[in-house]
Formats: C-alpha cells, structure tokens, sequence
C-alpha cells in the first residue's frame, strides 16, 4: 500500500526542507511548515483468525514543490531495486490514477489497483465505458453495497 502522510507541522520557525502553507485564521496569517512524506506498506495475507499484518517497507521525503505521485515514483525506484520481488500489486488512492505510475508500474511488471472517483473525470468515464461490457463482481465492504470489474491488458 502506497500513501502519502504529513508527520508534523509547525509554524514560528523556518524549517530546511519542509514544504510551507500560509494558514489564515481570525488571529490573522502565518506561515505554517510542514513535512510530507509517502510510506510503502507491505499488507500479506494473515492466517485464518490472526489479524492482519502491516508492515513499513520503506519511507520518502516529499520535497517542496514536488507532488505526491513524483515522491512516491522515487520511493519505487529505490524499493524495487533493493526488493524486487517483495510485491506485485500495489494498492493507491485515486491521486495515483494518473498514467506515469502506471506506466512505471508497467514497466516493472506490477499491478495496481486504485481507487476511482469522479472527481479525476477523464478517466472515471474510460473506465464507466469498459466496464459496461462486462458484469460486476458483487460484494460488500465496510457495510456498503460495491461492484468490481477486473480489467487485464489494458496498455
């Protein structure tokens, strides 16, 4: 599972390699910094009747000016060379929808499965028409009603 997470923020202080935000308040403006980074999680199978396990992989600084998906494509580059076998799929939220992750993914001959909103249109109405020719999978999650399609080949 690939994330990005913001560990801490302070303001008062300029801090060296932190990314910034100007906050406004009703106490007026200031500048807050702040840390982001992208954390690898590997998530096996657990036994039956065990909870499941997670553990850190590997984590990466996000530098000012660069977003998520170029720090977590850094992140990769890296694991994938010391761990090359350590995974196959990848798990992201729909910010890592975008054709230079799975491109790379590609590349190193992994899967991705992410999360599809409407907000990232262009590719929400590509995938609404090629799932239209084939039936869902029918399942739930978190009490929620959900459908699956599983789509291979698709580069």
């Amino acid at each position: 599972m690939l994330d990005g997470h913001e560990s801490h923020a302070v303001t008062g202080v300029t801090v060296p390699a932190a990314s910034s935000a100007r906050i406004h308040s009703e106490h007026g403006d200031r500048l807050q910094h702040y840390h982001r980074q992208v954390t690898l999680m590997l998530l096996p199978a657990a036994p039956p009747g065990r909870p499941a396990l997670r553990l850190l992989l590997d984590q990466e600084p996000q530098r000012p000016g660069e977003d998520e998906v170029q720090t977590a494509l850094r992140l990769l580059r890296r694991v994938l060379a010391r761990y090359p076998r350590a995974f196959d799929l990848v798990l992201a939220d729909a910010l890592y929808a975008v054709a230079p992750f799975f491109n790379f993914l590609l590349t190193h001959r992994k899967h991705a499965r992410v999360v599809l909103k409407q907000e990232r249109r262009d590719l929400y109405v590509d995938a609404t028409a090629l799932f239209a020719q084939q039936a869902p999978q029918l399942g739930r999650y978190r009490g929620r009603q959900c459908e699956w399609w599983d789509a291979s080949d698709l580069c």
